[in-house]
């Protein structure tokens, strides 16, 4: 969005947001702003008058005064300079909180949104656009532009009634100087905008490559596969987009500074031949002389600095936009009742729904009816592709149907609390995430753990079968996982990293259980194995299974068959085997690869 297309309205209401927001968070910030500006106000008229008072004092040979207004200027100078070093070091230490803050502020939001809204481009870049303007503490930028124009507005009184005597002829100079400066920084703040916008995509594929790629999981098969050719050429061409952008509005920007430099040395030229001329003729004396040249490029600059605030703001308004747009975002979590306990009653119903992702024409369910009821084990199968990770994805609240709706004990849960919702269920995801921290912090994902909390999870680490495995280990629970935080770090295998998981997944203690495919990293008689115990271990709770392999079909009540998008067959192992259909087509060729 550029400047133009911003309109004023929204640009003033990002400012009052703003200002509200670093007010609570840091108003020693705003303070220290105010009080820099004191400082360098009363320091700009100490500037411009001093030299001439110097001069006259050579002139007339005011020797002791020249002395004592040396003394007092160096002295004024070095307890300004450590002031203004101070306060400079306050402000950086209170505007890298505000950032820290901010950015804490945008990840909340972006967990607050929905799953599916996160996975759209188009949000996520938002999100991205956002990230990248919060680093560049623009609220605390405009507070100074705010204060800067109350002060300003101070200096130009001051060094107007200086110049009180320039004829009018030279403020005409003045304005039309001012006019040019106004339409080059204008220009340039509209490209620089614009060159932002571009370069946002190639500059974060590039911090893809950058950050990503050579972290240990894409490491090992950049070596394997000898991907270094790849990824350099890659990165190479990303990088040429972003410099071909960079490029672009660079010239732009570049012959629109040329401009405002020439005029700055045009006005520079004129006003110092203009006040020659009037001290050659008797006019000035040599300190008003000094003064007054002093007066009129101080004057300039002045003017100069109002015009490009007036336009930072407005450019600043629009990154600031983007920010509040993001934390603005509505989340399609909009429920807010609370769920009643599931042991109530215990059913989760589809009733006719389809879902397909945003931006695409085909669905990925088409008209799912089917009731899940508590204490249920099922079991849920079918082809890559077939929708049974989305069909988890749209219970969980993850997603939210396209057409159609999900009932909890007869409730759409579109109606209910979202947070409250989601604590039914307890999910090992196929894609899920083991945390560079210890095995402990892993497992009870919880800051001050109590030690029943501890305790607990030591009881899952022994059930789950993983305690073998922690008891190798450096520091037992303690290890952590990784070396990224601590040089006593340990990797852990697949088959261990899942078990950590389903650990995980156990000391959340819900209703409803859900393997997304968690043990693919484990053999057929381990995934058994484990399928076995965990059913042992949630003996009277609901338990839903996803995988390929159907060993875990066995152990439940109930299997549904998922095929492109639908639920192609509903019953148990021996029910579905008697049918001779999808599943035993399924279950006969996995029998014959393990016989």
């Amino acid at each position: 969005m550029s400047i133009k297309k911003s309109s004023f309205k929204k640009v003033f209401k990002s400012y009052a947001y703003f200002i509200k927001l670093q007010w609570k968070l840091s108003k020693v910030s705003i303070l220290l702003v105010l009080l820099s500006y004191i400082i360098e106000t009363v320091n700009t008229f100490v500037i411009v008058i001093f030299p001439g008072f110097i001069l006259d004092c050579l002139a007339e040979r005011m020797y002791r005064n020249l002395i004592y207004a040396v003394a007092a200027f160096s002295i004024w100078q070095f307890a300004l300079s450590l002031v203004k070093s101070l306060i400079q070091r306050a402000s950086d230490i209170q505007n890298e909180q505000v950032k820290t803050e901010l950015n804490r502020m945008l990840v909340e939001k972006a967990i607050s949104l929905r799953q599916e809204q996160l996975e759209n481009p188009e949000i996520f870049e938002r999100f991205e656009i956002a990230r990248m303007c919060s680093n560049d503490c623009l609220t605390i930028s405009f507070i100074s532009s705010i204060f800067s124009f109350v002060f300003l507005a101070v200096e130009l009184a001051g060094l107007l009634y200086i110049l009180k005597s320039m004829p009018w002829w030279c403020i005409i100079i003045f304005v039309i100087s001012t006019i040019i400066y106004a339409a080059a920084n204008r220009f340039i703040a509209v490209n620089s905008i614009n060159a932002e916008e571009e370069e946002n995509k190639p500059n974060r594929i590039m911090r893809y490559f950058s950050y990503e790629v050579p972290k240990p999981p894409y490491a090992k098969e950049v070596r394997i596969f000898d991907l270094q050719p790849f990824v350099s050429q890659r990165h190479a061409e990303t990088l040429e987009q972003s410099i071909s952008v960079t490029r672009k509005y660079l010239k732009h920007i570049s012959n629109a500074q040329q401009y405002a430099r020439i005029t700055d040395c045009l006005l520079s030229i004129f006003f110092y031949a203009f006040y020659i001329f009037r001290f050659a003729a008797g006019k000035l004396t040599v300190g008003m002389f000094s003064v007054s040249v002093n007066a009129v490029f101080r004057f300039s600059q002045t003017v100069n600095g109002i015009v490009a605030r007036v336009i930072n703001c407005s450019a600043s308004g629009v990154r600031l936009s983007k920010i509040k747009d993001f934390l603005e975002t509505k989340s399609l979590n909009t429920g807010t009742i609370k769920p009643p306990e599931y042991k109530e009653n215990g059913i989760i119903e589809f009733v006719n729904v389809s879902y397909r992702y945003p931006g695409r024409e085909e669905y990925v369910l088409k008209n799912i009816n089917v009731r899940i009821n508590l204490g249920e084990k099922l079991s849920i199968v079918g082809r890559n592709g077939a929708g049974k990770t989305t069909f988890i994805s749209l219970m969980t609240g993850l997603y939210k149907p396209t057409q159609g709706k999900i009932l909890y004990n007869g409730i759409d849960i579109e109606t209910l609390d979202s947070e409250e919702y989601a604590r039914l269920f307890s999910v090992v995801l196929q894609n899920y995430q083991i945390y560079g921290f210890t095995v402990l912090d892993n497992i009870l994902l919880k800051e001050n753990p109590s030690n029943d909390d501890i305790s607990e999870a030591e009881r899952r680490i022994d059930r789950i079968g993983l305690r073998g495995t922690v008891e190798k280990l450096p520091e037992k629970a303690d290890t952590y996982i990784t070396q990224r935080f601590n040089k006593d770090g340990t990797e852990l295998s697949g088959g261990e990293s899942q078990k950590l998981a389903i650990a995980r997944m156990l000391k959340r203690n819900s209703d409803i259980y859900i393997l997304d495919e968690p043990t693919a990293s484990l053999s057929p008689q381990n995934e058994y194995e484990i399928y076995r115990r965990f059913d042992e271990l949630v003996s009277g709770k609901t338990v839903i299974f996803i995988s390929h392999r159907l060993s875990s079909c066995r152990l439940c009540d109930r299997i549904l068959v998922f095929d492109n998008g639908e639920i192609a067959e509903d019953g148990n192992h021996d029910t579905l085997m008697k049918k001779n259909a999808l599943y035993a087509e399924m279950f006969s060729k996995q029998a014959v690869l393990y016989a």
